[in-house]
């Protein structure tokens, strides 16, 4: 008997979020010792994304499962014509879809608690962070508490 994923998540006590976070992805730089006191605009910019972060992802709770999407804003010298072809479509350049994925994850305290992650990197006309989580308990605490410089769905 096929089930849905709806139904086997209301079996295994699992609740389903999606929450969008209008933010533009930043990928985690390697960082060297050197990062202390030399500070490099790439170091600087993880640090601002993963503080930004940070009160949002708390809000998610305990996560046992992640379903990420990463829209990564064309650059503005594409033309109108150019950025229309691309909008949804798989983004294939650096930076790798890995080191989104850690730029993400190192803002959670738990994540030895996910075991399962999905992820995709696509072209958009804005940057932003799809993120769909399964929990065992959800909290209902709203994102745009936190912040009104993003806008959150």
């Amino acid at each position: 008997m096929k089930q849905s994923l709806k139904q086997r998540e209301q079996l295994q006590g699992y609740r389903t979020q999606h929450n969008v976070i209008h933010v533009d992805p930043v990928a985690k730089p390697r960082m060297t010792q050197r990062d202390r006191w030399a500070q490099r605009k790439c170091v600087l910019d993880y640090w601002a994304y993963r503080d930004a972060l940070r009160p949002l992802m708390e809000i998610l709770g305990p996560l046992e499962g992640i379903d990420l999407e990463f829209r990564i804003p064309m650059p503005k010298s594409w033309s109108k014509k150019k950025k229309n072809e691309h909008d949804g479509e798989p983004h294939c350049v650096k930076p790798d879809i890995d080191n989104f994925i850690k730029g993400l994850l190192d803002v959670l305290e738990e994540d030895k608690q996910i075991h399962w992650v999905s992820a995709q990197k696509v072209w958009a006309h804005e940057g932003s962070i799809s993120i769909r989580t399964n929990h065992s308990a959800v909290r209902t605490a709203a994102f745009d508490a936190h912040s009104t410089k993003y806008k959150y769905d």
